[in-house]
C-alpha cells in the first residue's frame, strides 16, 4: 500500500513538511521494491538515505523546538533517540549478519509506525505550538 501525502500529515511548517514528504517517498520506494520481491536489493540505499536523513531532519525539528522554547522538547528528543537506536539495531543486523530480508521487513515496519505515530502526533504538536505562537 503506497502512502500518499495528506493534510493530516502536515505539521504546517514548510521545511518539516518537505522533509516528511521526502521520507514518504523513500517509504514508498521500499514498499514498491518489497512488493516486487526486490526489497533486499534496495535496503542498502534506504539505510544510507536514513543515516543522513535522521541527522538532518531531527536537527531541523530540534532547532525549531529550541528556538521557540517548545515545552515538550525532551519528550520529543527521546522519541528521536528511540528511532535512531531502533534504526541502528536494524542496520547492524543488515550489515553484520547479512539478514537483508529481515532487515527490510523490520525497517518497513519501523518507518510505517514512525509515520503514523510520531509524525501524526508528536510532530503535529510542534506545528500546533508554533502556530499558537504565531511564528509560522
Amino acid at each position: 500500500m503506497a502512502l500518499n501525502w495528506t493534510d493530516d500529515l502536515s505539521v504546517n511548517v514548510k521545511k518539516i513538511d518537505e522533509q516528511h514528504k521526502e521520507l514518504i517517498g523513500k517509504i514508498n520506494e521500499l514498499f514498491d521494491a518489497c512488493k516486487e520481491g526486490k526489497g533486499s536489493k534496495v535496503i542498502g540505499d534506504i539505510i544510507a538515505f536514513l543515516e543522513k536523513y535522521v541527522v538532518f531532519h531531527f536537527s531541523t525539528e530540534e532547532q525549531y523546538m529550541q528556538k521557540y522554547n517548545y515545552p515538550d522538547i525532551e519528550i520529543h528528543r527521546k522519541e528521536h533517540k528511540y528511532f535512531i537506536e531502533t534504526f541502528n539495531k536494524i542496520k547492524e543486523e543488515h550489515i553484520t549478519k547479512n539478514e537483508m530480508l529481515l532487515a527490510t521487513f523490520k525497517l518497513n515496519d519501523l518507518l510505517i509506525k514512525w509515520l503514523l505515530n510520531h509524525i501524526k502526533k508528536t510532530d503535529k504538536a510542534i506545528g500546533d505550538y508554533l502556530q499558537d505562537k504565531n511564528v509560522i
